[in-house]
């Protein structure tokens, strides 16, 4: 924000006083296109058109211009750009285009117009109410043409040297406006001004550049469009004898009835002005002055500066003083215009008529360190009108603006007067020249940087990224982006643990519970032979069930030749081995079958069957035939003893043999 305006005027002087100062902004200097700021308007269009700038008519964006009128006639265009500063009262501005006119029959101009553009009739006449640069081409029968006409509230106050205004290429045109009234035109080199009557500025009105062609025609196009504006800010002093300036005066400098003198017309003088830190420990990163100085009424020493930085509570000469910048116009044997930085010498001028009359200057320093300087006394041969860039430009928290001159054998009367200072800080909340943004901080994050440029597309800010909010980011130009919401269902909370349900985005940005796991839902440990399956107790937590108790079989299955492994008690199972070996096992022995045997490794062996008349069935009896293993497991029963074989013994004398009777 220019938030520290000081303006100190003398009374009216019965000399002469020097013309509005050259262009603050020159045309040749290259600016980010359609930047968006508050008291500042930037395009060469090149992109997409500002939304602060509005086409109406005829005019139309082509190939790096806007073009308000086309061949064939009877049309009528404008551009028009809305208020730079809502709610201010614009006091002085710059503006500084390229304009073409030709290419037709000749009919009939253009106007640049600083006022209310519902007022605009006669497109190349310009507003009614308010500022208006006129260039008419076309000879109505006594009016004015091929001259720049100027107009404040619909009356003529001043009108320009004959011009060629119809080049058929474009050509500079340059509008200054001071605080108090002082205006100069430049238009293709060709320079006037002149003062507007009864000027205090305008609330609430636009820029609007404006054409018309009836039954002739001609092209009307403006390119590379810059307008800086100073809004009305505290007061407005003069360098009079009351009230006192607000500043300190050392050595020879004082305040006298009509200006602020550093030197008289006396040897051996040095004096200086010092105004107090304008933004109290705030480091100012851009400025404008605004102030006239004269020299002369001596022999042609020592010279004149103007110095912002750490100026010292003494008087200072035509060298400056401090680290910071200095614009020097020294007079002894050396009449150029010097210009230091950090007690570096950065421009040099060639030799220049400083001494001898009242000169408008201005010197501006965008954030970036661009500088301008004008210097002009008759408005058509500037002492200065240059750009330069300040390298590493770094201004410090409680740097001054200073005035000093001095005098030695030769001398000179040195003086100041309407000194105008405004300052621009970054984080003030209002965007200034060089900036592309303020919101009044100056932190990173909020898509406007620490230093008040647009922070790069992608970059967060605003709601930070949640589960269920997906991050905001900037736009690469200024504003945020709000992403919104993950959509409903998308996990939240980390993962669920086993007892818990997953909880789950709304939508809408937070993140439901959904509760636990119902009791007895698996978790923990799983389930083993020996280890008890763990379970939800319902509230979350897993409840750890232990495990089997001792002796529980698990493992290998208890079989003939193996013993059943079992639960050690502690989540194991034990291998409790296998049968000995020759523990029966498999066939179980009979008199034709040999019994089966564990091996003692796990398997059982089978012995097979008794050999073949391996006698079975017990023992047969006299009148039996002995049965017999047949060798594949079965008895064979061989019957009986034939009839008459004797049996019962050998009878006795007395007793007849007994004999079998075939049947057992």
């Amino acid at each position: 924000m220019f938030d520290a305006y000081r303006h100190f005027r003398t009374q009216p002087r019965t000399r002469g006083i020097g013309i509005a100062a050259a262009f603050l902004f020159a045309a040749a200097t290259v600016f980010g296109t359609g930047a968006a700021q508050a008291g500042m308007f930037q395009d060469r269009w090149d992109g997409a058109l500002d939304s602060r700038a509005t086409l109406s008519g005829s005019a139309f964006q082509t190939d790096g211009h806007i073009a308000l009128t086309v061949p064939p006639g009877a049309q009528s265009g404008a551009l028009t750009i809305a208020d730079l500063d809502p709610g201010r009262a614009v006091t002085a501005f710059t503006l500084s285009t390229k304009v073409f006119i030709g290419g037709g029959s000749g009919a009939d101009g253009m106007a640049v117009s600083f006022g209310d553009p519902a007022t605009l009739t006669g497109y190349q006449d310009g507003v009614g109410t308010g500022l208006a640069v006129s260039l008419d081409t076309y000879d109505n029968g006594g009016d004015t043409h091929n001259a720049i006409e100027l107009f404040y509230n619909g009356s003529s106050f001043a009108v320009g040297p004959s011009t060629t205004l119809r080049t058929g290429s474009y050509v500079p045109l340059d509008i200054v406006v001071h605080a108090n009234g002082d205006i100069w035109v430049r238009h293709n080199g060709s320079a006037f001004q002149a003062t507007i009557p009864g000027w205090a500025g305008l609330a609430g009105r636009q820029f609007v550049f404006s054409a018309q062609t009836g039954g002739l025609d001609d092209e009307h196009a403006v390119e590379d469009l810059t307008i800086a504006t100073i809004p009305s800010s505290a007061y407005f002093e003069e360098c009079s004898a009351s009230p006192t300036p607000d500043g300190t005066f050392y050595g020879n400098g004082r305040q006298d009835d009509f200006y602020c003198r550093l030197t008289d017309n006396s040897s051996s003088q040095e004096g200086s002005f010092v105004m107090p830190d304008q933004d109290t420990g705030v480091a100012i990163d851009s400025f404008m002055a605004q102030f006239e100085k004269f020299i002369d009424f001596g022999g042609g020493a020592d010279g004149l500066s103007f110095s912002f930085g750490d100026l010292p509570a003494a008087s200072f000469g035509e060298s400056g003083a401090g680290s910071g910048l200095t614009v020097s116009w020294p007079t002894y044997n050396n009449d150029r215009l010097r210009v230091f930085y950090g007690g570096t010498l950065i421009y040099e001028s060639g030799p220049r008529q400083l001494r001898g009359q009242w000169t408008k200057v201005s010197v501006g320093v965008r954030p970036d360190g661009l500088m301008f300087i004008t210097d002009t006394a008759d408005g058509t041969n500037p002492i200065a009108a240059l750009t330069l860039q300040i390298p590493s430009w770094n201004p410090q928290s409680g740097w001054q603006f200073g005035w000093g001159a001095r005098t030695g054998g030769v001398t000179d009367n040195h003086a100041i007067d309407r000194l105008a200072i405004t300052t621009g800080t970054c984080g003030d909340g209002v965007v200034d020249v060089g900036e592309d943004c303020d919101d009044g901080n100056n932190t990173d994050g909020d898509c406007c940087s620490a230093t008040c440029g647009y922070e790069t597309s992608g970059s967060s800010c605003g709601d930070a990224g949640t589960d269920c909010i997906v991050q905001d980011t900037c736009d690469g130009a200024g504003t945020c982006v709000d992403n919104g919401f993950q959509t409903s269902g998308t996990t939240c909370n980390g993962v669920a643990g086993e007892c818990e349900v997953q909880d789950t985005c709304d939508g809408s940005g937070s993140c439901t519970d959904n509760g636990f796991a119902t009791s007895g839902t698996n978790c923990g440990d799983a389930g083993t032979e020996c280890t008890v399956q763990d379970t939800c107790d319902g509230s979350g937590s897993c409840t750890d069930n232990g495990f089997a108790t001792s002796g529980t079989n698990c493992g290998d299955a208890g079989t003939e030749c193996t013993v059943q492994d079992t639960c050690d008690g502690a989540g194991s199972c034990t291998d409790n081995g296998f049968a000995t070996s020759g523990t029966n096992c498999g066939d179980a022995g009979t008199e034709c079958t040999v019994q089966d045997t564990c091996d003692g490794s796990g398997s059982c062996t089978d012995n097979g069957f008794q050999t073949s008349g391996t006698t079975c069935n017990g023992v047969a009896g006299e009148c039996e035939v002995q049965d017999t293993c047949d060798g594949s497991g079965s008895c064979t029963d061989n019957g009986f003893a034939t009839s008459g074989t004797t049996c019962n013994g050998v009878a006795g004398e007395c007793e007849v043999q007994d004999t079998c009777d075939g049947s057992g």
